[in-house]
This record gives C-alpha cells, sequence and structure tokens, in this order.
C-alpha cells in the first residue's frame, strides 16, 4: 500500500494534465452503465419480476377467440359456470366488476367492487389477514363480503373484530366474512370488496347466459400440466359445450399467463428497448478500450523515455493500469448514481398507464451485473495498454515507430467501432418507427371532438321510469352555467366501463351471420356534445321513449360489414335483453352515423349499435357534457347537480375525454422517447469511437503524411484518404445497422400501427445519418491532417 499511493497520486496527475481524455472515459462508461442499470431495473420490475401470488408461474387468465369473425372475447355464463369440470386445472373462478355507493361520509362514495364466482379466491391463493375467504359454496351477496385493506380502515378505523358484523352499503346487506392484506387489489389496484355472485342464475335468460360474454375467468393449473394439454383441454372443453349451447359453436376458450395479461402487449417493446441499452452499454465500452488504447499510443514516446532514464517496465504499466482502472472505476461509481436518477425519470415518464409501474425499482441483482461488466471493461482497458508496454521495445520507441510501440494487431480495433455503429443505426431505426406510430395515433381522425368534454361516470339501479333517470339528470345538468350541451352513453369515448359486445341478429335472414358488435345505449344529443358525423337517416331522439317503436343506429362498419352496398335504413335487428329476462327485442335501424375511434385510438372503429337508453337498460352511465371553456370548471357544479336530484348516488369518476385521449398516447410517447435517448446516445457514442478510431489511424500514419506532403502529394488528398478511413467503418456498419433496424422492426410490429410502409425505409433514414455522423465525426482528423507540417512532423520522429 505503501508503494501504491505514490504511483496513485502520479497516475492522477497524469490525468489532470489530459483533462479531456479522463471526462471521456468516464462520461462514455458512466452513461452507458446509468441507462442500461435503469433499463434493467423498468424490464425487472414490469416483465420478469413475478406476480405476487404464490407459484404464480401456474395462474392462467381465461377468455375466448371467435373462430367465426376472429377477435376474442370474454366467458359466457354458460362457459364460466362449468371452469371447474377442466381436468388440467387445480382450481378455477370468474369475476365481474360492478359498484355500489357508501352514504356514511360528508359526499356519497363509489365503492368498486368485483363480484366472484367459483373458487376465485382459491385460484389466486392469497390468505386473508382476518376471517376467510369467498369459495364456490358463497353464490350470492348473502353468503358474505370480503373488505379490501384500505376499505378496512377507512370504513371500520381497522376494527379486528369486524368479522361477524353486519355490512350494509346501497344494495349490499351482508355480513363481513374476511379482510385482505395491503396491497391485495385483484384484478386492479383499488378494488374495496369483493362479494359472492353465481352466474347460474341466469340460466333463466338463454339469450343472456349463452351470449352476453361480461365474465372473465381465472385458473391454476395442476403442477406439471405444459400448454400443449392445456390448450387440448380447452378445445375438448369448448367442443362439449358447443354440443349443448348452439351460440357457443364459433367460441373456444383461450389461456393467458397471469402476467401477460396484466402487462399486455409492453413486453417486445420493453425488452427491445433493454435490448438497445445493453447494446449502448457494450458501445460504451468498445469506446473505452478505444479511447485508452489511442492515450497509450499518444504517449509512446513519453513512456519510452522514461525507460530509457530507468524506469522499470513493470513500474510504467503499473502506472498506466492504475490510471485507466481509477477512471473506470469512478465511471462506475458515477453510472451506479446516474442509474437511480435516470429511473427516476423512466417513472416519471410513465404516466401513461404503463403496468406495473409500482414494482419498478432499481434491482440490486441487475445493478450488479451491469457494474460487473463496467468494471471488466475497465480492467480490460487497463490490461491492454499494461500488457503492451510489458513486450515494447523502448529503442523503437525512441527510434521513431511509436505508431507500433503500441499498436492493435488484427481487426478487433476496427470491428468495435463497426459494431458499436451498427448498434447505433438499429435502435435509430427502432426510436424512428415508434415515433412514427405516436405521430400517426396523434393525428389519426377520431371521428368526433375529445375536447373540452367533461364525462362523469357513474352505476344506477333498474329504472322503473324506463329512461327517466338519464332524462332528468341530463336536464339538470343541462342548467349549468357553462354547460354547451349534455347527453349520456352507456359506455363513453375510450372507456372500457360498460361497452358491451353482444350477439345481434339480422330479422329476416335464413343463415345468420356472427355478429357480436358493441352495444350502446344513449340518451339525449349525443352527437352535439361529441361532434359526431351522420351518413344517411336521423339521429335518435327524445320521442325515442320507451313506449314508442323501438329503434337503432349503427354505425358506418357496421352498416358495410352486414348490409354491404344494400341500404340498411328500415332494416331490423334483434338484440337479447341486458340485465333483465323477457325474449330477444326488435329494433328498426333509422340512421347510420360515421364510424368514431371510441374504443381505442390504435384500431379502426368496430360495428357499433346505438339504442335509446329508455328502450335497452344497461347499469353503467357516462355522463358527457361539453363546455363552453374549460371542462375541469364544471366538475364541482356538476356534481352538485347530480347530487340535488339523487343525493346517495356515487360517482364512479370523473375525467375528461381529452386526457383519455391523451392516457392513450402517453405509453407510445414512453417508448419513443426512451427509445430514441438510447438511440441518440448510441449514436453519439459510436461517432466517439469513429473519431477515435480514425484519429488512431492517422497518429499512427503520421509521419507517412509527412512523407506524401513533402513529395508533392495535395492537402486534399490526404483529406480524402481520412474520410475514406472513417468510411471503411460507417459503410460495413450502415449496412449491419439496417439489417438489426429490419429485425427490430418485426419485433415491434405488433404494437406500432400505422407505420407498415416505413419498415424499411426507416432503417436506410438511420443509416444514412450514421453516414452523416460518421463524416462529421472524420472532419477533425481531416483538418489535422490538413494542417500537417513535413518537417515538423518528421523532426518529431
Amino acid at each position: 500500500m505503501a508503494q501504491l499511493l505514490p504511483e496513485l497520486r502520479l497516475a492522477l496527475r497524469g490525468l489532470l494534465r489530459q483533462p479531456g481524455h479522463a471526462l471521456g472515459v468516464v462520461l462514455t462508461l458512466a452513461l452507458g452503465i446509468a441507462v442500461c442499470a435503469a433499463m434493467y431495473s423498468v424490464v425487472h420490475g414490469v416483465v420478469l419480476k413475478g406476480l405476487d401470488y404464490p407459484e404464480p408461474e401456474r395462474l392462467r387468465v381465461l377468455g375466448a377467440q371467435d373462430l367465426s369473425a376472429g377477435g376474442e372475447g370474454m366467458l359466457a355464463g354458460a362457459e364460466a359456470e362449468r371452469l371447474a369440470e377442466l381436468g388440467v386445472v387445480e382450481s378455477a373462478g370468474y369475476f365481474l366488476w360492478g359498484g355500489a355507493t357508501h352514504t356514511g361520509g360528508e359526499r356519497p362514495r363509489m365503492l368498486t367492487l368485483i363480484l366472484t364466482g367459483g373458487e376465485f379466491f382459491r385460484t389466486l391463493g392469497v390468505q386473508p389477514q382476518l376471517g376467510r375467504w369467498l369459495t364456490a359454496g358463497d353464490a350470492n351477496r348473502d353468503s358474505g363480503v370480503v373488505l379490501s385493506h384500505q376499505l378496512w380502515q377507512d370504513l371500520y378505523g381497522g376494527d379486528p373484530g369486524i368479522i361477524g358484523k353486519p355490512f350494509q352499503v346501497d344494495w349490499i346487506q351482508s355480513t363481513v366474512v374476511g379482510v385482505m392484506p395491503p396491497g391485495f387489489g385483484y384484478p386492479v389496484d383499488g378494488i374495496d370488496l369483493w362479494i359472492g355472485y353465481d352466474v347460474a342464475q341466469l340460466r333463466a335468460q338463454p339469450p343472456l347466459f349463452e351470449n352476453a360474454r361480461f365474465l372473465k375467468g381465472i385458473a391454476r393449473l395442476k403442477p406439471g400440466v405444459d400448454e400443449a394439454s392445456l390448450s387440448a383441454e380447452l378445445a375438448a372443453f369448448s367442443q362439449r359445450l358447443a354440443g349443448e349451447h348452439a351460440p357457443l359453436r364459433d367460441w373456444r376458450l383461450a389461456a393467458t399467463p397471469m402476467l401477460d395479461d396484466e402487462i399486455g402487449p409492453v413486453r417486445p417493446v420493453l425488452l427491445a428497448l433493454l435490448l438497445i441499452a445493453a447494446l449502448a452499454l457494450g458501445v460504451a465500452c468498445a469506446n473505452v478500450v478505444n479511447l485508452v488504447l489511442l492515450r497509450a499510443l499518444a504517449r509512446a514516446q513519453e513512456l519510452a523515455v522514461h525507460q530509457a532514464l530507468g524506469a522499470s517496465r513493470g513500474r510504467l504499466a503499473r502506472r498506466v493500469f492504475i490510471e485507466t482502472f481509477a477512471l473506470g472505476a469512478l465511471a462506475t461509481g458515477l453510472g451506479v448514481l446516474g442509474a437511480e436518477l435516470a429511473l427516476q425519470g423512466f417513472v416519471g415518464l410513465a404516466d401513461s398507464d404503463l403496468p406495473r409501474v409500482d414494482e419498478i425499482q432499481l434491482d440490486a441483482a441487475g445493478l450488479l451485473s451491469v457494474v460487473a461488466i463496467g468494471l471488466a471493461a475497465s480492467l480490460l482497458a487497463a490490461l491492454l495498454p499494461a500488457w503492451r508496454l510489458l513486450r515494447a521495445d523502448p529503442a523503437r520507441g525512441l527510434g521513431g515507430a511509436s505508431g507500433r510501440v503500441l499498436a492493435a494487431r488484427g481487426g478487433v480495433s476496427r470491428a468495435l467501432p463497426i459494431a458499436a455503429c451498427a448498434v447505433s443505426v438499429g435502435g435509430l431505426a427502432a426510436a424512428l418507427l415508434l415515433a412514427g406510430s405516436v405521430r400517426h395515433l396523434e393525428q389519426v381522425p377520431l371521428g368526433y371532438t375529445p375536447e373540452p368534454v367533461l364525462m362523469l361516470q357513474l352505476f344506477r339501479e333498474p329504472d322503473p321510469g324506463r329512461g327517466a333517470f338519464n332524462r332528468a339528470l341530463i336536464e339538470q345538468l343541462q342548467a349549468v352555467p357553462g354547460v354547451a350541451a349534455a347527453a349520456s352513453l352507456s359506455s363513453g369515448p375510450l372507456s372500457p366501463l360498460g361497452s358491451i359486445p353482444i350477439d345481434v341478429q339480422v330479422l329476416g335472414r335464413d343463415a345468420q351471420e356472427a355478429l357480436r358488435p358493441r352495444v350502446r345505449t344513449a340518451s339525449g344529443p349525443v352527437q352535439e356534445v361529441l361532434g359526431l358525423g351522420l351518413r344517411s337517416g336521423r339521429w335518435l331522439e327524445s320521442g325515442d321513449h320507451a313506449d314508442a317503436e323501438p329503434v337503432a343506429v349503427v354505425n358506418r362498419a357496421f352498416a358495410e360489414r352486414v348490409f354491404g352496398t344494400q341500404d340498411p335504413l328500415g332494416q331490423r335487428i334483434s338484440l337479447p335483453p341486458f340485465g333483465e329476462a323477457g325474449p330477444r327485442k326488435e329494433f328498426r335501424i333509422v340512421g347510420v352515423m360515421e364510424d368514431a375511434r371510441l374504443d381505442t385510438l390504435a384500431a379502426p372503429a368496430e360495428p357499433e349499435v346505438w339504442v335509446p337508453d329508455a328502450q335497452y337498460w344497461v347499469s353503467s352511465v357516462a355522463l358527457l357534457l361539453r363546455a363552453q371553456a374549460e371542462p375541469g370548471a364544471l366538475l364541482k357544479p356538476a356534481q352538485e347537480a347530480i347530487w340535488s336530484l339523487h343525493p346517495n348516488l356515487g360517482i364512479y369518476s370523473t375525467q375528461r375525454v381529452a386526457a383519455l385521449r391523451d392516457r392513450q398516447l402517453a405509453t407510445p410517447r414512453f417508448f419513443a422517447r426512451n427509445a430514441g435517448a438510447f438511440a441518440v446516445l448510441a449514436l453519439l457514442l459510436a461517432a466517439i469511437g469513429v473519431h477515435s478510431v480514425v484519429a488512431y489511424q492517422m497518429t499512427r500514419r503520421q509521419r507517412e503524411f509527412a512523407l506524401r506532403l513533402a513529395l508533392g502529394s495535395a492537402p486534399r488528398a490526404l483529406a480524402l484518404r481520412v474520410l475514406r478511413a472513417g468510411l471503411a467503418l460507417g459503410l460495413p456498419a450502415a449496412a449491419l445497422g439496417a439489417g438489426l433496424g429490419l429485425l427490430f422492426g418485426q419485433v415491434l410490429r405488433s404494437v406500432v400501427v400505422g407505420v407498415d410502409g416505413w419498415l424499411w425505409s426507416m432503417p436506410a433514414l438511420a443509416a444514412a445519418l450514421l453516414l452523416a455522423v460518421v463524416v462529421a465525426a472524420s472532419l477533425r482528423s481531416m483538418q489535422r491532417a490538413l494542417r500537417v507540417q513535413p518537417m515538423q512532423a518528421l523532426r518529431a520522429e
């Protein structure tokens, strides 16, 4: 240690004499470590970390695939009721959403509840904190309720004696049988309570029992069951049900790992971002090695002089090693600090519906792995010049062959920057595709105007006044100052609440096509509130009351798919009852509206049927208010207007429609921004690598250039040689990077929209940008080549 400290002081003194080199090495490696460690933590929290259930790999979410029309759906009651018959599952259950209003506070509070059937809780396997969970025998709300930990605290102050006490909220009059532990919230966070539900009660309504798909299933596989066995069992099960229920013939059950169901389509994008970040770290490590080798070459004569004056090779090699490894260690430490800052930036950008954001934190294992890579790169960068110094001939260094004292043999020094540049091209192509997809989503015509519209969502009990509930609310809200127009839909724009795919039949047709459009109920001038367009016929009107002829308005997608070139006006369709008993109900089509993307920005409008709220009851209501100015200013007056009519009515959510649009854009923007940042970082690091290699080569060829100039070569000819040296790295890198960009494009194809025509052009554009950067990075060496003075260069040698 006594010998090491003087060496360390000398090494630090040498680095301070050339702060540019030290800063370049430290920043290059620190940036690579910070970005890679932070991105790994994001991927670990969202994709790699298991769910908080016992043996989560055995959990599956059950839905159904439409074999005739394509697409996916939830389960019908006839399917959910018999999930326990699946031979490959240990337990299974099903659930649907609901709401209830708590009126014990200053204002009504809407509680979010889950109605559970089968072995819902046993399948998940999370033990309650108090009491018990609901079982298949708890088939209705009278069997008991299970409270969330938060609701237990809010309503009962954490009373440990709550089990067995009565629970009376809104339409629920039951007994508390259990309290779940903190953090439990399936299917999403924020669930307040769970009650029993038995889908068998719908058997008396075959159209609803067999056609309405509003249930989601969950199952826990038996140990050792593989995907092939599960798929075969689901196919056989679906075939048995189809033989008993004709409407199920076009449907087949499908299973998705619960983690995949929760994170949705973000897995390939996150993994692609992690790959880009990891490759950027590789680029940073390669550049550090190149920068260190370049500095060692520049110091070759200096080190030769030290040897001639009596310094041992071992001591000089040790000094070179300490200098480089100290820089690497400093860069690694800064990278660890930067990783925490970068992670905070990532999470800050994830105001985006990015799933499992709460699980994202700096992962120790990933951080240690990245740190190990950084230290290994530092060690390699330190060992290479030290090893070459031990083998170098000081006489050759003094004799003018400095270019060969520490020169790298073989193609490694060229391969590293080529690989780095290729990585930057691939990452840049991916970023351009993601940015193009976001741009497409931002500009896609919605078919309506989301701004300035405020939406208030709530649930209601069956309306004995047959539409009077909504009509009274709309009249009350229309009188609120600042409201330009008010209306309601059963499911508002860009909200899944109340959007129902229902079996629709066209009367007068012998062969019925499988039609499952989304059905919405409407009340008031919805077209005026949202700015919708009418293609033909008329809109639903106030005269379409409960005793009037049942009528419907369909969208263009429905009309073209079902009727083709035939005029849909006057055609009759039938819908099964929803939430009530009885036969199918007939409606006459009186209007065709233009398509509107009311469900998602990423896909064209699906076929839809709108019917009057007074003629078809659905429990969910989305009140829509077009504001004369800022919609946020209407929130409190609108709530007061609702409570003036229904003091005990809870409001489920209040949102601006424009905010829902921005939320759907937030995740694509998150991916595009981060991919762009990684790509720019990789491109910057690639430019550093190209410059270091070209400068390395020019330093080795300085004597050659001096001789050429002395013999009459034009300076511009030498500059072209420098440019060719840069392009010798850039051209193969551009070709390899374009191929990598095409690969990234295929990986991202399932999550980008509106950019199919760009899958080939974006890698080409990224390659062109790289070549521009390569030329720019070569400019400094070109300028040095033009300023070479022959006599001075030869005298220096």
